[in-house]
């Protein structure tokens, strides 16, 4: 394993952990594909991307009156929002056994670098900031951390895809509610309508002078 650099520090070369090691640390967190098996034995697959477009909302949709687009809008909108969902999803699950291995590694150089201060003197103790040093220039280390950075993009990313599709499915929600609300309303005059033309001909049958 080559050395660290550290800009100058009088480092050990020993940086606390063996390849071997290492391997034995990646393969303990490497937990996602048995995970996908299992998700995969109780019949949950990962959703594919929709056929469809993912479509914007604009005015002139909210303001079309046929009950068919809005169902179909409203349908391709929530096929959307799923697949947003399971891609943070995704993201989130990946970092979780990134974050783990690099903790593992932290704290396993962390314990060997506490050995090797034993029975020294401070001046040839390992430092903290030696130690935080030299975990970061872990070829390992230094894998994992861009990892991690590539899927907290991608995190950051999708969740405001997740926020935007979410603010689209309840605007558009709140108008099949309102369309669903007028049409009810509708119904019910109507209703009053006939039952008043009905009591106004029983009326004049029943009144009206007989010639």
């Amino acid at each position: 394993m080559r050395e660290p650099q550290t800009g100058g520090l009088n480092l050990p070369k020993d940086v606390g952990l063996s390849e071997q090691a290492t391997k034995n640390i990646e393969m303990q967190w490497d937990s996602h594909a048995s995970v996908r098996d299992w998700l995969a034995q109780h019949g949950i697959h990962p959703l594919a991307e929709p056929q469809v477009m993912c479509p914007e909302v604009t005015p002139d949709m909210l303001l079309n009156p046929d009950p068919r687009s809005y169902a179909e809008l409203f349908a391709n909108l929530v096929q959307w929002q799923n697949y947003f969902d399971e891609l943070l999803a995704e993201a989130c699950a990946c970092l979780l056994p990134i974050e783990n291995e690099m903790e593992d590694i932290e704290s396993a150089k962390r314990i060997h670098f506490r050995k090797m201060n034993e029975g020294k003197t401070k001046a040839d103790r390992v430092t903290d900031d030696e130690v935080q040093d030299l975990i970061l220039q872990d070829p390992r280390y230094r894998e994992l951390k861009l990892s991690q950075q590539i899927f907290k993009q991608h995190k950051l990313f999708v969740e405001t895809k997740v926020e935007q599709q979410g603010r689209k499915v309840r605007m558009v929600s709140r108008q099949v509610t309102i369309r669903q609300n007028e049409l009810e309303a509708g119904q019910r005059a109507g209703n009053v309508g006939t039952s008043f033309k009905q009591a106004k001909g029983h009326w004049e049958r029943g009144f009206a002078p007989h010639e």
